[in-house]
């Protein structure tokens, strides 16, 4: 599992990719595409990025909390993945609402608040 000084490793906006993996599974053929366009980065930067080991934890990591697997998350993870979030909802273009509701609904529960 990755720690929080190793989760640090990444940049912020690998971080923000982490979490549209996880969250943005409607379709994976194009997801280094969605990647790349959402964060402007070339496909070929999106592959390296995803080939490196820290990556891939990270991407476990944010898995098993999306699934509701992880419980010793610290005060500190938690907010810096709702700042990624929050950051990555700024990234999405307008027209991709179910992703936008996504992500401000993973916020909604990493802040405790219980209403629906």
């Amino acid at each position: 599992m990755v720690t929080s000084a190793e989760m640090t490793a990444l940049t912020p906006t690998e971080r923000q990719m982490v979490i549209q993996l996880v969250m943005d599974r409607w379709n994976p053929r194009r997801q280094i595409w969605k990647l790349g366009n959402h964060h402007g980065l070339s496909m070929a930067a999106v592959e390296r990025i995803m080939s490196k080991e820290s990556f891939r934890a990270e991407v476990s990591k944010q898995q098993a909390i999306s699934g509701g697997r992880c419980a010793d998350l610290t005060m500190e993870d938690r907010r810096r993945r709702v700042a990624d979030i929050s950051d990555l909802v700024q990234k999405i273009p307008a027209k991709r609402v179910r992703l936008r509701m996504k992500l401000l609904d993973a916020i909604r529960r990493e802040v405790g608040d219980s209403r629906h």
